[in-house]
């Protein structure tokens, strides 16, 4: 199974730009900008602990989804004060180089869940509503941020727990997103429903979703 090469960096442009106009909101001039020198060395440290775990990550999400991803270089700019997206993959200087990867992985899931070698919405000529066969898998109830997190959260809790046994992991993410509404909906649906249960409801889709774009 192929997996991609994630290659995460410090973007000084997005420095010079976003981050740089949004350093001038803070009040008085009271900027808390780090350096470029500062962010270089973040991403570093990022780089190596993530190296630590992405030979597991990687072949794990694939292989429970039964999908690879359809890139073959996955770019991850860093810069400061953005949030982390996963389309385009951007992430922040807002974690411990730990927290990172769980950081990650959670964008990562969303990545592989919408551009894969199934199906990708950025390249498939023929458009497939990811949200419609979530809303059949899962139901109507959970709102649209807590339905698109609740196959993420499922396949993080599985490599927080199966593949890196690490269930510290699991108690951080949730700890951290407890103010978070929809995520903490979506966490309270893996919770209940399992998410072994979940992914394999996930990998069965893929297997229908294949059919329907091969007929």
């Amino acid at each position: 199974m192929k997996t991609p090469e994630i290659r995460i960096y410090f973007s000084w442009l997005l420095y010079d730009t976003v981050s740089a106009e949004l350093d001038k909101l803070h009040p008085d001039d009271n900027s808390t900008l780090a350096s470029k020198a500062d962010c270089e060395e973040f991403a570093a440290n990022y780089r190596a602990k993530w190296a630590k775990h992405e030979s597991k990550i990687l072949p794990a999400l694939c292989d429970a989804l039964g999908v690879e991803f359809y890139q073959a270089v996955i770019n991850v700019p860093c810069a400061p004060y953005l949030p982390p997206i996963s389309t385009p993959l951007i992430m922040s200087y807002h974690y411990s180089p730990d927290q990172f990867v769980d950081a990650l992985t959670h964008e990562l899931c969303h990545v592989l869940l919408t551009d894969n070698t199934v199906y990708s919405m950025e390249s498939n000529e023929k458009p497939i509503k990811l949200d419609e066969h979530w809303r059949q898998l899962f139901g109507s109830e959970l709102e649209l941020k807590a339905l698109f997190h609740v196959p993420v959260h499922a396949l993080s809790k599985y490599i927080y727990v199966d593949v890196l046994q690490e269930p510290s992991r699991l108690k951080r993410d949730m700890e951290h997103v407890a103010h978070n509404a929809p995520y903490k909906s979506a966490w309270e649906y893996v919770n209940k429903h399992g998410y072994k249960e979940i992914i394999e409801q996930l990998k069965q889709d893929f297997v229908y979703i294949q059919k329907e774009l091969t007929r």
